[in-house]
């Protein structure tokens, strides 16, 4: 179910998703003894962030037991509380002996769309474009912390994709020749997620 946050007890606010049930399916399919490697990844401050900068839609969350339906905030105390279950969550399955990681979000931006890069009169792209990693840091660095806290105390591995799709200073939305690293504001291009070393983590 794609847009549909990997967190126990929590929907979108948007119609047409039934982000419970799947999550509940997953995670009993997780909890199978076939299962040994357990990966929980998402675009986590697309989910927690009251908005995310220049972007058209976000993706508000809401408890499922709350009948006003307020969006989720992650310094709020229904953040916590949801964090505090994903927590939990975590602790079963390493309990059950599973390899659980956390994978935090890649670096997103407008600007790492391609269709942001195309110059309207040649229809080329911008060489070697970036954008500044401790902006993107600043912005999701409330959810990052929360995110490694919860980890680590559940027992869980962080992989961080900034480690190895950014420097100290950018992150790059394109190759030096300027082929485009993702297919939109967040999505990394199928070819080049394969050739990411940190996806390497997860093999058994």
């Amino acid at each position: 179910y794609a847009g549909c946050p990997p967190l126990p007890g929590v929907t979108r606010l948007d119609q047409g998703y039934k982000c419970p049930e799947f999550f509940d399916q997953a995670i009993k399919f997780a909890e199978s003894e076939k299962v040994k490697v357990v990966v929980f990844a998402g675009w986590w401050e697309w989910y927690f962030l009251p908005q995310t900068p220049n972007s058209a839609v976000q993706a508000s969350i809401y408890s499922v037991t709350d009948l006003a339906r307020q969006p989720v905030i992650i310094d709020s105390p229904e953040g916590r509380q949801v964090l505090d279950q994903f927590g939990d969550l975590i602790r079963r399955l390493v309990a059950s002996k599973k390899r659980v990681y956390v994978l935090l979000s890649n670096p997103t931006s407008a600007a790492m769309d391609p269709m942001s890069m195309v110059q309207r009169v040649t229809y080329s792209v911008t060489e070697q474009a970036t954008i500044d990693r401790s902006e993107f840091e600043l912005r999701a660095g409330p959810v990052t912390s929360r995110l490694r806290e919860v980890a680590r105390q559940a027992g869980a591995t962080v992989v961080d994709p900034l480690e190895y799709l950014c420097d100290q200073i950018h992150c790059r939305a394109t190759l030096a020749d300027g082929q485009p690293l993702y297919k939109d504001s967040n999505h990394l291009r199928a070819g080049y997620a394969r050739q990411q070393e940190y996806l390497d983590a997860f093999n058994y």
